[in-house]
């Protein structure tokens, strides 16, 4: 790899470095001493990042390779930031996705509507969770729209202008949207109501957690979750959102991710007899656990992220 190459993985999306996630991602640790050298980079504490140098330099090589990237700043949550580094690599190496394209977004953040408060949209009790927000009345309006994909983003917010019920926001440590038989798909137009790149893709929506995260937690996140699919099939992507554009089934998966294997086994314990109604407000939709022992234990890149997961991953609930 060259240096213009290294120089280019300082971007918004992955601000800082360790020298073993860059030797990780494919990169040579001499190209990071000769960006340091030149005084691109600098280290602190083991972590490497931009310099304002850096910056100027990164901004001329990517409009000189023609791309659409920005220089990442240093992060409030470093610790973060490199953690959802490396899963991107660990899930990018261990399967190979042929004929499609990858595209990872860590940190991810998704807007979605009505955001209706926590209280609002479940209850848990000793029996699981009680999903409440498929009461409120705007959801029940979104379910009984017609299946019609609006002809603008001014249709779409005609709809939802009467209600006066603000935005949502879903928060993921990392989305993959694996863009399938990329080529069948390439020259077909943008939907002007598709904004996330939703079309013609699988997306796996990924979210930390670990032995001390709660059904509480858990219900508080899936909730977020039910309302950005909701969002998605009844209003922006109808029929589009799980059917592509030549009828084929594009999935969408709920992935948990555990650092140790034994969080995900005692989490797969805890959640599967409750996994049926976790998934009920959104189906079809997987819900899947997998560690990052697992990851970083493949060494043989298996074809696909259903083979993956079938063999590393605990599957919380799959639709019949």
């Amino acid at each position: 790899m060259s240096a213009t190459t290294a120089l280019l993985r300082f971007d918004q999306d992955h601000p800082v470095w360790t020298g073993e996630l860059f030797v990780l991602a494919g990169e040579s640790p001499e190209d990071l001493d000769l960006l340091a050298r030149r005084g691109l980079v600098e280290e602190r504490e083991g972590v490497w990042s931009l310099t304002q140098e850096g910056t100027t330099g990164f901004r001329a090589e990517a409009a000189e390779c023609f791309l659409d990237a920005a220089p990442g700043p240093f992060p409030e949550d470093c610790r973060q930031s490199l953690r959802r580094t490396r899963w991107q690599l660990l899930l990018d190496r261990a399967f190979r996705g042929r004929w499609g394209l990858k595209e990872f977004q860590p940190g991810a953040v998704l807007p979605f509507w009505p955001g209706l408060s926590p209280e609002e949209r479940h209850r848990c009790g000793t029996e699981g969770v009680r999903w409440l927000f498929e009461e409120h009345p705007a959801v029940r309006a979104l379910r009984d729209r017609p299946l019609a994909i609006p002809s603008s983003r001014e249709e779409a917010e005609a709809f939802r202008a009467p209600w006066d019920l603000p935005w949502g926001r879903l928060s993921l440590d990392l989305l993959l949207l694996f863009r399938y038989d990329f080529h069948c798909y390439q020259d077909q137009r943008p939907l002007p109501t598709d904004e996330g790149g939703f079309a013609n893709t699988d997306r796996l929506l990924c979210r930390f957690v670990g032995a001390d995260t709660t059904l509480e937690d858990l219900a508080a996140h899936l909730g977020e979750v039910h309302l950005f699919l909701l969002h998605q099939r009844r209003l922006l992507l109808p029929r589009l959102f799980d059917r592509d554009a030549q009828e084929q089934d594009a999935v969408t998966w709920w992935v948990g991710c555990c650092e140790e294997e034994g969080q995900a086994r005692e989490l797969a314990a805890r959640w599967t007899p409750l996994g049926a109604q976790l998934a009920a407000p959104s189906l079809p939709l997987d819900l899947w656990l997998v560690s990052r022992e697992v990851l970083e234990g493949v060494k043989e890149p298996e074809e696909s992220f259903w083979d993956l997961f079938s063999r590393g991953g605990h599957r919380l609930f799959c639709p019949a």
